[in-house]
C-alpha cells in the first residue's frame, strides 16, 4: 500500500491552504497526504491550527465531547490533554507556535527537517504563504497614511527567505507558494521583489523548475518562462463562484520535473463559462440561519421582524428603482414571518427543524 505523502505547512494561520492536502484521497478513497509540520506565529490562528490536527486525529467521527462543547452543554472547552492524551500529544507536535526567522524556529526546523528527511527522503511536499500584510494593497494603503512606516524596513517582505531557506533544507518534490496579488507589484528600495522571489525559489536546494498554473501572456499555454502575471491565479475562470485573485507558484525539484510529461505539468483549465453562486447552490433547498442563542421558530420570527424594523426606520435615499427593489426584499422577509420558520442544516448535514443542538456526525469540514 501506497504511502500518504508527507506536508510541511509554513505560514500555515488556521490551516486552510493544507486542509486542501488533507482533504484529497485517492480512487480508493484513501487520504494522499497528511500534515507533519506546520508552524504558525498568531497564537488564535495557532489554537484554530492545532484543534484541526487533533480534529484530523479521529477519521470516522469527531468526539462526542466537541458536539456537547459547541451545543453548550458543557460551558469551556474540554481538557483534550486529558480526554485523548494520545491524540492531543501528536497535534501539539505536529503544530508549533513559533515565528519563523527567530533562532528558536531555525533551530527546531533544522533539527525537524532532518528527521522528516531521514524517514521519507524527498518524496514530500511544502506548502505556504508568507505573511501578505506588507504586499496585499489594502495593507500597502493602509501603511500609507502611518508617516513612520517604511517599506524598506518592512522585515515582513523578506519573510519569504524563510520559506525558500526550508526549501533547501527539505527538498521536497513538490512546494507550493501562495501570496496576494500585491506580491506581484510590491517593491523594497524601489526594486521589485517578485522576480527576487522567483530567483531564489528556482536555485534552493539544488534547482527547482517553476510552473505558472494559468498562464495569460501565452493563452494558457505552459511556457519556459513563464511572466509574473502568469502566476496570478483568477478563482472565477475555475469553476469557483467568487473574484478572488492569488498567486501561486509551483516548484517541482529539477530531477522530477525532466520526467514529466506534458499531460503531468501542473496547470489549471480555464473553464469556458464563469459559475455563480447560484449555479452551485441554487438546487438546494432554501435554509435559513440559526440565532446564537436560545433558537426556536418563535424566536427567528421575531429576529427577523425586528431587523426588519431597524432596516426600514433607517432606509438611507435611493433611486426609485433602487428603493423599489429594495422595499420587495424587505417585504418578502416580513412575509417569512407569518409562517413557521424554514429548516437549517444541523453539523452533520442534515436537514432539522427547531432544534437548537448539533448531532454528532463526520469529521468533514
Amino acid at each position: 500500500m501506497t504511502r500518504r505523502v508527507p506536508v510541511v505547512d509554513l505560514f500555515s494561520g488556521p490551516g486552510g491552504l493544507a486542509e486542501g492536502f488533507s482533504a484529497c484521497r485517492e480512487s480508493d478513497d484513501r487520504r494522499s497526504y497528511r500534515v507533519v509540520l506546520s508552524i504558525e506565529n498568531d497564537p488564535a490562528a495557532h489554537r484554530t491550527l492545532r484543534l484541526r490536527a487533533f480534529l484530523h486525529k479521529f477519521p470516522t467521527a469527531f468526539p462526542p465531547e466537541y458536539y456537547d462543547f459547541l451545543n453548550g452543554a458543557v460551558k469551556e472547552e474540554p481538557d483534550w490533554a486529558k480526554r485523548h492524551p494520545r491524540h492531543w500529544a501528536e497535534a501539539c507536535d505536529e503544530t508549533r507556535h513559533l515565528e519563523l526567522g527567530s533562532d528558536d524556529a531555525s533551530v527546531f526546523l533544522r533539527e525537524r527537517i532532518k528527521r522528516i528527511r531521514e524517514e521519507h527522503g524527498g518524496r514530500t511536499v511544502l506548502v505556504g504563504g508568507p505573511p501578505c500584510q506588507a504586499y496585499s494593497v489594502v495593507g500597502r494603503s493602509r501603511n500609507a497614511g502611518n508617516a513612520r512606516y517604511n517599506a524598506d524596513k518592512d522585515g515582513r517582505q523578506l519573510l519569504y527567505r524563510e520559506y525558500v531557506r526550508v526549501l533547501g533544507q527539505l527538498r521536497p518534490a513538490v512546494a507550493v507558494m501562495e501570496n496576494v496579488r500585491g506580491m506581484l507589484s510590491a517593491r523594497q528600495h524601489g526594486e521589485p521583489i517578485f522576480p527576487k522571489v522567483l530567483r531564489s525559489l528556482q536555485r534552493a536546494g539544488g534547482g527547482y523548475r517553476l510552473f505558472a498554473l494559468a498562464s495569460r501572456s501565452t493563452g494558457g499555454l505552459l511556457h519556459e518562462d513563464p511572466e509574473s502575471i502568469d502566476y496570478l491565479v483568477h478563482a472565477d475562470e475555475h469553476g469557483v463562484p467568487q473574484t478572488r485573485q492569488r498567486v501561486f507558484v509551483v516548484c517541482v525539484r529539477s530531477d522530477v520535473a525532466d520526467t514529466l510529461r506534458g499531460e503531468l505539468q501542473p496547470r489549471l483549465e480555464r473553464r469556458g463559462e464563469r459559475v455563480s453562486v447560484n449555479d452551485i447552490i441554487g438546487a438546494m433547498p432554501k435554509l435559513r440561519s440559526r440565532l446564537s442563542k436560545d433558537d426556536d421558530s418563535d424566536a427567528w420570527q421575531a429576529a427577523v421582524r425586528a431587523a426588519c424594523e431597524r432596516i426600514v426606520a433607517d432606509l438611507p435615499r435611493m433611486a426609485e428603482e433602487e428603493a423599489r427593489r429594495f422595499r420587495r426584499a424587505v417585504a418578502c422577509a416580513q412575509a417569512a414571518t407569518r409562517r413557521s420558520a424554514p429548516p437549517f442544516r444541523d453539523a452533520r448535514g442534515d436537514c432539522a427543524s427547531n432544534q437548537s443542538q448539533l448531532t454528532q456526525g463526520g469529521s468533514s469540514w
